[in-house]
């Protein structure tokens, strides 16, 4: 499992993630540093864990936490494509059985109600 440990101050370093979470130094702890569309910077640190366990309790002593002036968001890391979808990647290849919302969307009423009036 792996956890995000978000809002980050500037200064934040993996060695001192590494101690306020009761990490081994040598855990590969990957900080991000990503440019928020109005300019500023968002730095987040991905943190691999081995055990479910001892990630839930980093996620819920993080969560909250103050930290040099900033409070953290904590939780577990959820991988998504480039369009930020959730979906899997063979999605278009899987069948589907249930209702198709396409046939109850407004703009496929309108269509048969013009196609109605012609």
């Amino acid at each position: 499992m792996v956890v995000l440990i978000g809002n980050l101050p500037k200064c934040a370093v993996e060695k001192d993630l590494c101690r306020l979470f009761g990490l081994t130094l040598g855990t590969k702890v990957r900080i991000v540093k990503k440019y928020a569309p109005h300019g500023a910077v968002q730095r987040f640190a991905l943190i691999p864990v081995d055990k479910e366990s001892h990630a839930r309790r980093i996620i819920a002593s993080a969560h909250g936490m103050e930290w040099q002036g900033h409070t953290l968001i904590a939780h577990e890391y959820q991988h998504r494509t480039g369009a930020r979808e959730r979906r899997r990647v063979d999605w278009r290849s899987q069948s589907w059985n249930g209702l198709e919302r396409r046939l109850d969307e407004r703009r496929s009423f309108a269509m048969d109600s013009r196609s109605l009036v012609a």
